[in-house]
This record gives structure tokens, C-alpha cells and sequence, in this order.
């Protein structure tokens, strides 16, 4: 910020430091570029902000820490001669666009990138335009619209659950269709099911085949529509006595149809896709899939000086620009033949409401290949970006071929007809599959056991074996991070820039916690969405929040006052806030778990209860019986075994949980022994001793003591060069994805257990048990 300003000279002001740098090497000295360093100004923490009664005027405030930011960019403004505001091309960036203009103190003008390469860049800021004052208007009614949510709702929270709870237009739609997925799952009862294949053999042919029919009727799975010409094969008895009238049934081969199956390739991705498929693929969270995606998009310096490598990231498009299609066809044709390119470029229709003036995601040069560019990315960048590469330059090439083969074998002689089926899958073209495959399950070839050279109708068949297996329906798994993304896009909830935010704050404020890749609701969570049902159905409502978003894309499209939507919504809502407050009739608290275990006091049950800390173990005769159970709640009473032994007196030394909920090392033999320590962990990228240091705010985090001096980095001794730093505390347990030790950090008096490896899909967080919440 301390840059010297020309005068005269035009000042281009951004979001994000590396986009300023970007923009500074591609436009030279010609330009100022300086960076607002992400929003400058927003409505107060402490207080709701919003003037309800004069129309619902937001009453703005420069963010603290910005203040210094602002006064340099206004400094800058005045000597200056045209302003460019170029932040984001979206509704949040026009926000900030807005926000700036107002704060430099001086009449600025809009460009707006959606690449940043040369090209682009150049023509952009020939090209300035006003400040788009609908899409300013339709940001500020979204962020008004969550202030009111949040501030008025969460205080009845506060009252009738717990405090620190909060409710979120958006999130706790997200967090209802959490929940109702997880009370399907334990309502849920499995049937049983069987299923029989046999093993046929003639003229040198082998293969399985799949019972299918039995005296004309179709084997079906138990979830399917049945009716009179349908059989479920529903118990093991069922199953052994068909077995036995099917062996010594005569088998030949009724028919063998082939089918060519054309597959067309997917569109290229916009944001949702992106993040349903970088999880998939790659095991990346939402939120960490954005942040990479966004600095590949803001420039990264590949050998020619920086250049953005994929266009805009929040994008609901499926629109590319003619130009670079037609430059893609010719890319497709010279590297793989004019046999991989379809005969017409293929055109991608977007859903309904989407902004057409944004481009699919894509990469901005296909000179620019993976391998090309591979020596100047980081992992995670070189993954995604290979992703996004490969699935576009896919979206333009041909279909691929495959050739499916159905073989159906029929009995004949006996009592029972039946009749068995074999179907395979082989690729006679690949087409786009060259270069992007999406996972399923179609058999692509014969199995190793398999041999179909030479079969015909008519072919007498020898069954070999015929094996039953038993099966269970199964429920719908619980939400993962893409298939929660994917229903929120499909039912209109939310928009591409608020699919990662969502997700990142449902865990975060403890509703959600992440076990195995999937998304599992806490108790805190269905207490909430039960308050919310009934006092703020339509809040919840899956439909009604779907709406809001449709009447917010109207405002953007000028078609109404953003106030008339605000007030729309927050009339009825003010009144549903008063009845709840004044309704003290039903409690929402968490139940308390009965143990088998006696309290040694008073000899009544003891119980689980959630506590301001978490869980904790006490007397179900409250308050007569004060008894709570001391020591490790979160392990077990003996603690987690760390196989060391105690130094003081030889005992075992065990992990357990101090009543904040912080896991520390104590002797087995506690109360007889008072050992007690921090989990000792060694630096992960070198080995060395972590020191712990307190920040001026008071908060804890560990630096390797090879580590330099704060503001002797360039002069550090040699050996002083580890740049770890960890902003949560250590525990002894170990990340299982990539063997780095599992931290844990507090967020909004929630305990997140996170690996300390920021390259590791689980450094955004893991899964967590109850007793360490908190």
C-alpha cells in the first residue's frame, strides 16, 4: 500500500493481492494496480445494522483492520486519474465494487475479467462501464435478508436451545435436508433378498449369468414397483428350493442381441460440478476446491509472466464463447485426429436463470496443457486443474462407441421355466473417454473368468454352478459435500458463490460433523430444525427459500425494488419471532442417555448429558445427587493407551480430556499418580521440537523451534528455515490419509478436528465424536 502514485496515471483497484499482481505485469507501467485486500466495509458485529423502520437502509461501517487499506486507496484516488474498479465479475464483487466507489471519494468506473490473459485483460479496461446497480441492489438485499435471519432468530435459539447456536437463511435449509435424510436412514428397515447366478460352460465358451426370470416372471429388487409378473426372492429357503429345481433344468442359449450405444460426453463444469467432482475425484472439500480454483484463476506465473489458467470460477453457465470453441476443435483435430471431433461444435444449455454473461469454467489457453504447466503448480493446483482441462477439452470431442452384448440363456425340461441373462460392455471408440472418464459401474469388457468367442442361439449349455447370495436393502446414504452441492443446485438453493461458504459454516457452528466423507447432523442440529418447523416453517421451507432465490435474480434483472422483497419476507417473520418468544410451552433440549453403569453415590443410573464442554457422565438423580463423573468422558474412563510408560511412577500412560474439552497425557493410575503433560509431537516437515506461543489476542498456536525470527526470514541461520506453524493444539492421534499428526482448533465454542497437513483433504476437518464437540 505503500506504492507511489503518479499523477494522472490511471488506478485500477482489486479485491485479492495476487490478482494486483497479475494485472500489474500484464498492463505494465502504465497502471496503478493496488488491492483492497478482500471486502472494505460491511454491516456492524455487534449490532443488527439495518435501519428497519426507513426501508431497511444497511448501515455500513469500514471494517476495522481495513481502515489503513481504505485511507491509502483514497489517497491514491485523489492524485490518480481514471478509477477502475475490477473486482469479481459477480454480485459479491459488484458489492465491493459499490463499496469502493463510495469510500475513494471520487467518481469511478467498472471493468470486469472473467480471464485474466493478456487478451482479455486489454480489452476489459478499454471498455469500463458504470456500476451495475442491480446487481449492487440484489447483494444487498441477500445480505440483508441474512443479517435479519441471523440476528433476530438466533437470540430465540439462544433462549430455548443453547447459546452460540445461530440460524442462516440458506444453512439451515441445508441442515434440514441433513437431517431429514438421517431420520430416513434410522427409520429405515432393511429386507431381505436373494439373488442367483449361475456358471454356464459349452464349445469352449464360459461365462455368468444372472437369474432373471422365473415361469415368466421378472426377478425384481424389493424397492421396485411389483405387480403380478414380478418375484423378490425373499428368504434363504425360498432361494435353496428354487436352486434345486433349477440344477438339473436342460440350458441353451435363446438369444444374443447386440446393441451399439452411443455416449456423449458432459458439459464442461460450472461451479457446482466442479466441487461435486473435485470431491469425488480428488477428495477435495468445497471450500478448499474454491480457493484453489481461485488462484488459478487470478494468475499464476508459468514461465511467460503471470496468467490466469481457467476463467471465472463462479459460474452457473454452460455458455463458451464461439471463438474458443472453434479454437478448441482445431486443438482437438491436431492433437488427436479429426476422428475425435464431432461433426458440429457441441452447444450446452444452461438451467433456467442462469447468467448467461459468465462462461462455463474452462481453461483460458489449451496450450497450456497439465503436463506443460506442471513444473509451476502446486498438487492441488496441478490436480484441479487437470480436471477442469481434460473435461472440457472432452465437452468438444466425439462421442464415444461402445458395443453392448446381451446373451439370454433359457431351460427347457422340466417343471420351472427359467431364464438367465449376461450383458457386456466393450469400447469399439473411445472418443472423449481419452481423456475424461466419470466413475460408474458398466462392465467394459468380459471378466478374466470369461470366454464369449463363439456363442449363437441354439447352443447347448452345461450349468455348472449355480450360487445364491444373500442381499439387504440398503437406505440412502447419508449427504457428502458433492451430493448435498448437487441437491441444493437441483432444488435452486443457493448460488454458485454460496455452495462452499454453506458447507464450511454447517460445520463449523456445530450442525454437521464429517464421518468417513459423508455428512452426519449432531443432536444440536435436529433441535434446531424441530424449534425452526415450528416457529419459522417457511425459513426451512425447501421451496420457499428456492423462491426468494428466484425473486433475488429478479431484482439483478431490474423487475423489482430490492426493499419491497426485504419487507416481503421480514413482516411475517417479525411477528413469528414475538409468538416464539412468548411461547415457553415446549422445551428443545438434548435427552440424557441412560448407562448401565450405577452412581457409586446414591446408587441410581447414571447418565450422558451435554454440557457447555460437551458430554459429560453424571447422577440421573439431579439435583438431590450432585455426582459427576470425573476424568476422561470422550475415551472411556481409563483413557486411550499411548503404549509409554508414566515416568513418575511406571504406570501406563493414557490420552484424555480436560473439562474445556482439550485432549492432554495423564498417568492410568490418576488419582495415586498427578502426571500430567501436553501430547508431545514432533515437527512434521523437519523433525524439530514444536515451542507453544501465546498471540496478542491471546491465542495458542506451536512454531518449530527451527523456525526464524520473526523479520529475519531473509537472514535466518542456517537450519532456521521451517516454516511450520499450527493454530490449534496438537493431539496424539494421527491423520490417516497422509500420517501427519491431527490437531484440534476451537470455532464458535465448537471442537474441530482437523489434520495439521494444510495439502490433506482432511485439514479442513474430520470426523468427530460427539464427546468432542465443544
Amino acid at each position: 500500500m505503500a506504492t507511489t502514485i503518479t499523477k494522472n496515471k490511471p488506478l485500477i483497484i482489486v479485491e485479492s493481492p495476487t490478482k494486483a499482481r497479475t494485472l500489474s505485469r500484464i498492463l505494465g507501467k502504465g497502471y496503478h494496480v493496488l488491492s483492497s485486500q478482500g471486502h472494505v466495509r460491511d454491516l456492524p458485529e455487534k449490532e443488527l445494522g439495518v435501519d428497519i423502520e426507513n426501508g431497511y437502509e444497511p448501515k455500513f461501517r469500514v471494517i476495522g483492520a481495513k481502515s489503513k487499506v481504505v485511507r491509502s486507496l483514497r489517497d491514491a484516488a485523489k492524485k490518480a486519474g481514471n478509477v477502475l474498479l475490477a473486482t469479481d465479475p459477480d454480485r459479491e464483487g459488484e458489492a465491493i465494487a459499490w463499496h469502493l466507489a463510495e469510500l475513494v471519494g471520487r467518481s469511478a468506473r467498472r471493468v470486469e475479467f472473467r480471464e485474466f490473459t493478456r487478451r482479455a485483460v486489454r480489452e476489459a479496461v478499454q471498455r469500463p462501464h458504470e456500476i451495475n446497480q442491480q446487481r449492487v441492489d440484489a447483494q444487498l438485499a441477500r445480505r440483508v435478508l441474512d443479517r435479519l435471519v441471523g440476528y433476530r432468530i438466533s437470540p430465540v435459539l439462544w433462549r430455548k436451545v443453547r447459546r452460540g447456536l445461530s440460524a442462516g437463511r440458506v444453512q439451515s435449509v441445508a441442515v434440514r435436508l441433513i437431517c431429514e435424510r438421517e431420520e430416513e436412514i434410522r427409520a429405515f428397515k432393511a429386507e431381505e433378498y436373494w439373488t442367483l447366478e449361475g456358471k454356464f460352460a459349452g464349445d469352449g465358451a464360459f461365462f455368468t449369468a444372472q437369474l432373471v426370470e422365473v415361469d415368466g416372471k421378472r426377478i425384481v429388487h424389493p424397492a421396485k414397483n411389483q405387480n403380478a409378473n414380478t418375484r423378490v426372492i425373499a428368504g434363504e429357503k425360498e432361494a435353496a428350493e428354487l436352486r434345486e429345481a433349477l440344477l438339473p433344468l436342460d440350458y441353451a442359449v435363446d438369444s444374443v442381441q447386440e446393441k451399439k450405444i452411443s455416449k456423449a460426453p458432459a458439459p464442461p463444469f460450472i461451479t457446482a460440478t466442479l466441487q461435486q467432482a473435485a470431491f469425488k475425484k480428488l477428495g477435495l472439500p468445497g471450500k478448499r476446491t474454491m480457493r484453489v480454483a481461485q488462484e488459478l484463476y487470478e494468475g499464476i506465473d508459468v514461465g511467460e509472466g503471470p496468467e490466469g489458467l481457467i476463467t471465472y470460477m463462479r459460474t452457473d453457465s454452460l455458455r463458451v464463447a464461439p471463438e474458443f470453441v472453434e479454437a478448441t476443435r482445431r486443438h482437438i483435430a491436431d492433437v488427436f485426429g479429426k476422428d475425435y471431433l464431432p461433426e458440429k461444435p457441441r452447444r450446452w444449455k444452461s438451467r433456467t436463470g442462469a447468467q448467461e454473461a459468465h462462461e462455463a469454467i474452462r481453461p483460458t489457453n489449451l496450450a497450456y496443457t497439465p503436463a506443460h504447466v506442471k513444473r509451476h503448480l502446486r498438487r492441488d493446483q496441478l490436480r484441479l486443474y487437470t480436471l477442469i482441462y481434460n473435461r472440457f477439452l472432452a465437452s468438444q470431442m466425439a462421442s464415444a462407441q461402445q458395443l453392448q452384448r446381451q446373451t439370454e440363456v433359457a431351460s427347457s425340461g422340466g417343471d420351472v421355466a427359467a431364464r438367465f441373462r449376461h450383458t457386456v460392455t466393450t469400447v469399439s471408440f473411445d472418443g472423449f473417454l481419452r481423456v475424461y472418464r466419470e466413475e460408474n459401474g458398466e462392465r467394459e469388457k468380459a471378466g478374466p473368468e470369461e470366454k464369449l468367442s463363439g456363442i449363437r442361439e441354439g447352443m447347448a449349455l452345461d450349468l455348472k454352478e449355480l450360487n445364491a447370495s444373500q442381499h439387504f436393502t440398503k437406505p440412502q446414504p447419508r449427504f457428502t459435500e458433492a451430493s448435498l452441492i448437487k441437491a441444493l443446485e437441483e432444488l435452486g438453493v443457493g448460488r454458485p458463490s454460496t455452495y462452499a461458504p454453506i458447507l464450511d459454516t454447517i460445520v463449523e457452528r456445530g450442525y454437521v460433523v464429517r464421518e468417513n466423507r459423508n455428512l452426519a447432523p449432531t443432536e444440536w442440529a435436529f433441535l434446531v430444525i424441530a424449534l425452526m418447523k415450528d416457529f419459522f416453517p417457511e425459513v426451512v421451507d425447501v421451496e420457499f427459500t428456492a423462491r426468494m432465490e428466484e425473486r433475488l435474480d429478479l431484482v439483478e434483472e431490474g423487475k423489482g425494488r430490492w426493499q419491497e422483497l426485504v419487507d416481503s419476507f421480514y413482516k411475517p417473520l417479525a411477528k413469528e419471532i414475538d409468538q416464539a418468544l412468548a411461547d415457553n410451552s415446549k422445551k428443545y433440549k438434548p435427552e440424557a442417555k441412560v448407562l448401565e453403569e450405577k452412581c457409586p453415590e446414591c446408587g441410581k443410573p447414571l447418565v450422558e448429558r451435554s454440557g457447555r464442554y460437551g458430554k459429560f457422565v453424571a447422577c440421573s438423580g439431579y439435583p438431590d445427587c450432585r455426582y459427576v463423573k470425573r476424568g476422561d468422558n470422550t475415551r472411556g474412563a481409563s483413557g486411550k493407551p499411548l503404549g509409554e510408560t508414566c515416568p513418575k511412577c511406571g504406570s501406563q500412560l493414557v490420552a484424555r480430556r480436560n473439562r474445556w474439552g482439550w485432549e492432554f497425557v495423564a498417568c492410568s493410575a490418576y488419582p495415586k499418580c498427578d502426571y500430567a503433560r501436553e501430547p508431545q509431537v514432533r515437527c512434521p516437515k523437519c523433525g524439530g521440537e514444536l515451542k507453544r506461543r501465546q498471540a496478542a489476542n491471546r491465542r495458542i498456536f506451536y512454531i518449530c523451534e527451527n523456525s526464524p525470527t520473526p523479520g529475519e526470514e531473509k537472514d535466518a541461520a542456517p537450519g532456521k528455515t521451517c516454516d511450520f506453524v499450527l493454530f490449534g493444539r496438537p493431539t496424539v492421534d494421527k491423520c490417516e490419509l497422509c500420517g501427519w499428526f491431527i490437531a484440534e482448533r476451537k470455532q464458535r465454542n465448537q471442537l474441530v478436528r482437523f489434520c495439521c497437513n494444510p495439502e490433506c483433504a482432511n485439514h479442513s476437518g474430520i470426523e468427530s465424536t460427539d464427546s468432542e464437540k465443544e
